[in-house]
């Protein structure tokens, strides 16, 4: 802890001018143990019930809380929270399941400036200890009695990143992390480490804005035992050309284009078959026929016996899935 405490100050010394928080904000944030952060869960009757880190034990006392369920535990992106259309798309449809105990990780405490509206550059500063800090919290819960063996990690974004250090931060991997367009064109200017396969049992990607310029959002490279990257997984994803907005909306909304991809794909399994192939190129020249051992299901149907890189094209509106139709170029 004392070390990413550390590095996260020296970081914020090194690049104060250049944030939405002063250095001594970052500072103090990265000194208070992130006593703000949260641990919720979501309720059958449509409420939500928070808890303090250092009180989250006290949430698998809760009545709605089943410990014979898997449990899924999401992460919000920089600039988000449980209460975020991100959020809310996820978890409803996993609700409509009743599958899950729905377990969120709220840091939005700790994405915004001073005036409350945010930059999402402001994380960086104290990044690597706030995600400790939410490691040290599911690790509390798995000690108190969550069973890890059912824990399925999900997050979009920076929260995506999160989820690596909080897998870390666990004796054993959890078995399943599902990463909606991680973070990555402007962490590594200031060495942040990224998600990669060996974080958990099982890693599933899809990218959507993926770039390595400072109007991309993406991580621009495979980071799972399985990559997906549907309209190769860059901005302008379709549907996004004509958003109203300034120059980078395309962009934003290409980035959430993946919890979309995955929603859907919760409540429609096989709506979004993707086939094995090296380059986009190879898919557009048809280079990489589906077959019966070529093809996996993005999202939510995901499978660990099935690795590497996959492409799919996807419609314009939801739904998206184009099902079989998506595994051929136009």
């Amino acid at each position: 802890m004392a070390r990413a405490l550390c590095r996260g100050l020296v970081v914020a010394a090194l690049i104060a001018s250049c944030l939405g928080k002063t250095a001594d904000q970052l500072a103090k944030e990265a000194t208070d143990d992130f006593k703000d952060m949260k641990i919720v869960l979501l309720e059958k009757k449509g409420t939500n019930t928070s808890y303090k880190v250092g009180n989250e034990a006290h949430l698998l006392q809760n009545r709605d809380f089943v410990k014979s369920k898997q449990t899924v535990l999401y992460i919000h992106g920089a600039l988000q929270s449980p209460s975020d259309v991100s959020s809310q798309t996820v978890t409803n449809a996993l609700k409509k399941t009743g599958r899950y105990n729905l377990v969120l990780i709220d840091w939005s405490q700790y994405t915004t400036n001073s005036n409350g509206k945010g930059q999402f550059k402001t994380n960086f500063g104290n990044m690597s200890a706030v995600s400790e800090r939410a490691g040290r919290s599911v690790k509390a819960l798995v000690q108190a009695g969550l069973p890890l063996n059912s824990l399925w990690v999900v997050a979009h974004s920076m929260g995506a990143q999160m989820a690596a250090f909080v897998s870390r931060a666990l004796d054993r991997k959890v078995p399943r992390l599902t990463a909606l367009d991680p973070a990555g064109a402007k962490a590594p200017f200031l060495g942040f480490p990224h998600l990669v396969r060996e974080d958990a049992l099982f890693v599933d990607v899809i990218h959507t804005d993926a770039g390595t310029t400072f109007d991309t959002r993406g991580y621009d490279g495979d980071c799972g035992h399985i990559d997906f990257w549907p309209n190769n997984g860059r901005a302008i994803q379709p549907g996004c050309e004509n958003v109203k907005g300034d120059q980078f909306e395309p962009g934003r909304c290409s980035h959430a284009q993946s919890y979309r991809y995955f929603a859907e794909s919760i409540l429609s399994p096989e709506a979004f078959p993707a086939v094995q192939c090296n380059t986009w190129a190879g898919f557009k020249s048809k280079k990489c026929p589906a077959n019966k051992k070529n093809v996996a299901y993005m999202g939510y149907n995901a499978s660990p016996k099935q690795k590497g890189r996959f492409f799919l094209r996807t419609g314009s509106s939801s739904p998206f899935g184009l099902g079989k139709a998506g595994l051929l170029p136009k």
